[in-house]
């Protein structure tokens, strides 16, 4: 058996098949901050159009280039042009998107995210593939909470969070801070249909009725949140100020020029935002 696994190891180019830029462009498109649905495109590039090494590293940068805002369906669309029937084969195999019951994909990718601990809490169920460290436990906290106290008290507690995680992710994550924002107002995951989540402004607009405001500032950190914020901004009752923050970006210099293209309020942390605030305050 050392012998065989030798040969397969030594086959294996010690450059990864996939690299951070790649994330970071399908990202870019406004559809993909979703962290599963970037791995199932990179599955159905891997298993569609089968290559090796750098040709496939290259077919992935060019299914990159063809991703839109549609998201997974722009992906699917272009490898369905390439070869239709090994696109359906593969569809059906990973059954994607759907439940940790159904889908191979969600399960295996939310077994490594949450670990057997956080999995058996959220879907009540066994792992089945995975059972070391959660990646969920590689998260740094990157806001301090004096920070998020001083965002707090400076809109009076308003405060919520729209994100694509998981209810459960997010307090397990946050820990303390968690409470800083209001519960009701905020929107996780498992709270809207896929069609309403990001880009789409359905969650912003709710929260901001819960609130009973129409104004205020969103704090965001890919291209997916500005573009929500900009689609509800339309809405001609809407003044949604946006903040860009990139220190945590896959790609930080990208992310802060993307920033500050669009002519957006732009910071390396969040914990620099309290300061701003304070300072616009004085001048008005």
């Amino acid at each position: 058996m050392e012998s065989v696994f030798s040969k397969i190891e030594s086959g294996i180019s010690e450059k990864p098949l996939v690299t951070n830029d790649m994330i970071y462009e399908f990202r870019q498109t406004g559809n993909f901050n979703n962290d599963t649905d970037t791995a199932y495109a990179i599955l159905l590039c891997n298993l569609c159009i089968p290559h090796r090494d750098t040709q496939m590293r290259n077919f992935i940068i060019q299914v990159v280039n063809k991703a839109t805002y549609k998201g997974i369906i722009s992906v699917e669309q272009y490898l369905s042009d390439i070869s239709r029937k090994r696109l359906k084969i593969v569809k059906t195999l990973l059954n994607y998107p759907n439940n940790v019951k159904d889908s191979i994909v969600t399960r295996i990718f939310d077994e490594y995210f949450y670990g057997s601990e956080l999995f058996r809490k959220k879907y009540g169920l066994k792992p089945l593939y995975y059972f070391g460290r959660p990646l969920i436990d590689k998260d740094r906290m990157l806001i301090k909470k004096s920070a998020l106290s001083k965002i707090s008290d400076l809109f009076s507690g308003r405060m919520a969070i729209i994100t694509g995680r998981s209810k459960l992710a997010s307090q397990y994550s946050l820990g303390m801070i968690y409470t800083f924002f209001d519960k009701k107002a905020s929107t996780y995951l498992e709270d809207v249909d896929r069609n309403f989540r990001k880009p789409n402004p359905h969650s912003l607009e709710k929260s901001l009725n819960l609130l009973s405001s129409t104004q205020g500032f969103y704090v965001g950190d890919s291209r997916e949140d500005l573009i929500m914020v900009k689609r509800l901004n339309e809405r001609n009752r809407y003044n949604i100020q946006f903040i860009g923050v990139y220190g945590a970006s896959i790609n930080p210099k990208k992310a802060r020029e993307f920033f500050l293209k669009n002519r957006c309020l732009t910071v390396e942390t969040v914990n620099e935002i309290p300061n701003i605030l304070y300072k616009v305050r004085s001048r008005s």
